[in-house]
């Protein structure tokens, strides 16, 4: 199960300058941070579990997630406009950098603010800017752990994942294999129920790519075997033969979505379906549902 780790380090400088820019912010991420983290934003959001955490996890992670969708770039910097100081003062800044991990692949956001003038004559002291920095953590970073001018939190959250595709498997005898798309109602997952040949089920392939998940499913039935389109699911029944088909560039259909539709009837429901598997042979009505 992939790990989210927020870290967040405050500092504080005085320093003497005539002209800076009010505000800059700069970010950074490593060069597979954009993929990985659009790959998993829909798993995160879904399963929300960093919420549970603090308003401050959310926060932090909407602060990494706007410069990721605004720039493709993996350094960029963005600064307000200028302004001049007096050259008996010292200008205070304070800059908090927060980086977020997902499995190794990492972005920051380093934020540099001006937020006093202090005069040269009395600077703060090293412990001064200590106690600053720490009392920004506790006031900001509630239920993080925090240890000085540094706070860190982690959680886990499960990918989401899709169905890619399915496929026939086929046995001698009754059976229930891995993946197997179920029936409502517990009736009977064999597709040649009622026929004779092959004990024939439908198993589900996942995918935790978005992009590569399959978005509906078509019933295709041929007097001639087929190639590129699957297994005969009506193996050692003689007849027609009869594959399922994927298809893509839809809504991509979540996991556990999939399931059989066995009835005396026509499945007539809004759910999407294919048309009936057992089509031209009779027997029960055999509707893939998604």
């Amino acid at each position: 199960m992939p790990n989210i780790t927020i870290t967040v380090k405050v500092e504080h400088w005085q320093q003497a300058v005539k002209k800076m820019a009010k505000s800059s912010t700069r970010y950074s991420y490593t060069k597979n941070f954009s993929s990985t983290y659009k790959h998993d934003k829909g798993s995160v959001d879904a399963g929300a579990s960093y919420k549970l955490f603090s308003g401050n996890f959310k926060l932090t992670w909407d602060k990494v997630e706007k410069s990721v969708e605004q720039n493709e770039q993996a350094d960029y910097e963005q600064n307000s406009e200028s302004v001049e100081f007096m050259d008996n003062f010292l200008q205070l800044v304070r800059v908090v950098t927060t980086s977020i991990d997902i499995d190794g692949q990492n972005a920051s956001v380093k934020e540099i603010d001006w937020i006093d003038s202090i005069p040269v004559s009395s600077p703060l002291s090293h412990s001064d800017i200590e106690e600053r920095n720490n009392s920004f953590i506790k006031k900001n970073y509630n239920g993080f752990e925090i240890s000085g001018a540094n706070a860190k939190t982690t959680t886990s959250f499960k990918r989401k994942e899709y169905v890619h595709s399915v496929y026939r498997v086929s046995y001698d005898r009754e059976n229930t294999p891995n993946n197997m798309v179920r029936v409502r109602h517990g009736k009977s997952a064999d597709v040649n129920k009622g026929f004779k040949g092959k004990f024939t089920y439908i198993v589900a392939k996942k995918t935790t790519n978005r992009s590569d998940a399959a978005s509906g499913f078509t019933f295709v039935r041929s007097s001639n075997a087929l190639k590129g389109k699957g297994g005969d699911y009506a193996e050692g029944a003689g007849g027609d033969f009869r594959y399922i088909v994927r298809q893509t560039g839809g809504k991509p259909i979540s996991w556990g979505a999939l399931e059989l539709f066995r009835s005396g009837k026509r499945y007539e429901g809004k759910t999407k379906h294919t048309e009936d598997l057992n089509k031209g042979r009779g027997k029960d009505f055999l509707h893939l549902l998604w």
